[in-house]
């Protein structure tokens, strides 16, 4: 399979690449080591590019792997059993500003109907300026295949928004949470509109940060031909003054799953 991916960087889009095959993935369930080497600004070079990249941070937005002795970083190690280091995503007094890492890795090609399981763990430093703000998680995907022009948007995952009545458990500052957000609510930056799946045809309005809610699940039975493009993890616009972590970002495809260890290796 070739892989065209189509990226947002900041509020420009990025004309359609068409890449090598994405790396194939034995039926098993995988770690993946992140260390700071890996975390790179700009967009993946190919379907197969397993950094991570900064794409759409921006100024006032800051995407780093931390350990709790770090000046300004978040005063614990990582959650139980992701070591002593994890990922900070901070934003500063700029509303504009935003810290964003997504990896093709693993994901890029792969059918939004294969995805069966996304969760991952957050924390909040008590110095953050906002009560709910927590990094995101990710899901860059295609609607309509990558033969097919258009169908861009990122499928949002806030655990603010976890549920109609709001998270299931209480945001605590200083606490590593986790959360599993298969089948939660997500929001998409962009309208869907697909034909052929269940219902026959679907419309989603953009949410610009909230409803109308779907589920990755949702879309992928209204859009037969959706694939991944990227996966990861974003803080803001908007919410300012906040430090941020996240580690253990996970997502199975298939028969296949994929946890990323943010630390030095």
């Amino acid at each position: 399979m070739r892989a065209k991916l189509k990226m947002l960087s900041g509020a420009a889009f990025v004309a359609a690449l068409v890449f090598g095959p994405a790396i194939p993935a034995a039926a098993a369930s995988s770690t993946v080591g992140v260390g700071e080497a890996q975390l790179r600004d700009g967009n993946p070079t190919s379907a197969s590019d397993t950094n991570w990249y900064r794409e759409s941070t921006q100024s006032g937005g800051a995407v780093h792997i931390y350990n709790g002795s770090d000046t300004g970083a978040p005063s614990t190690s990582g959650p139980t059993g992701f070591g002593s280091h994890a990922l900070e995503l901070t934003t500063n007094f700029q509303s504009t500003s935003r810290a964003q890492l997504l990896t093709t890795g693993h994901i890029a090609g792969e059918a939004l109907s294969d995805v069966n399981s996304l969760s991952y763990w957050t924390f909040q430093d008590s110095t953050s300026q906002n009560a709910v703000a927590l990094p995101s998680l990710q899901l860059q995907v295609d609607t309509n295949g990558t033969s097919n022009p258009g169908g861009f948007t990122t499928l949002v995952f806030e655990p603010y928004q976890e549920t109609p009545t709001g998270p299931s458990q209480p945001i605590t500052p200083e606490q590593w949470q986790f959360w599993d957000a298969t089948g939660k609510q997500w929001w998409s930056t962009r309208a869907i509109h697909c034909e052929g799946g269940t219902p026959d045809p679907f419309d989603l309005a953009a949410g610009a940060g909230g409803p109308p809610f779907t589920t990755p699940a949702a879309v992928a039975a209204a859009c037969p031909g959706a694939v991944l493009l990227q996966f990861g993890t974003s803080l803001g616009t908007g919410p300012t003054n906040v430090v941020t972590a996240t580690d253990g970002l996970h997502i199975g495809i298939g028969a296949n799953d994929f946890t990323w260890d943010f630390g030095p290796k």
